[in-house]
């Protein structure tokens, strides 16, 4: 449906620029625990949206924002987050949030 009423790409570029917003709240702010994964989750989200509807780049940000900035300990619940939608989802999905989950730099 969000191709359809979207020809023009106008949805997509704002809901990017939400997410380069949360990515560099994020990356700045000296947000709680609760306020990140809030932010982590919605996100998360607009990946998980996107790779359910096909990979349009709904909000392309949104997925470098969740490998860049979250920490391990916030990973923890993201990976189980994707490993919930890997086993809801079809053969392209599968593949797109298995390699998600490998672009997890090995890190902090």
């Amino acid at each position: 449906m969000l191709q359809e009423i979207d020809e023009d790409g106008d949805i997509s570029i704002l809901i990017d620029e939400f997410a380069l917003g949360l990515s560099l709240c994020l990356k700045e702010s000296k947000a709680n625990e609760e306020t990140r994964r809030v932010w982590l989750g919605a996100l998360l989200e607009a990946e998980l949206a996107d790779i359910e509807i096909g990979g349009i780049d709904l909000a392309p940000s949104a997925r470098e924002a969740v490998l860049e900035q979250a920490r391990n300990n916030e990973w923890a619940w993201i990976e189980k987050r994707v490993r919930d939608a890997i086993s809801k989802s079809g053969d392209w999905g599968r593949e797109e949030l298995t390699r998600f989950l490998a672009e997890r730099p090995k890190q902090r």
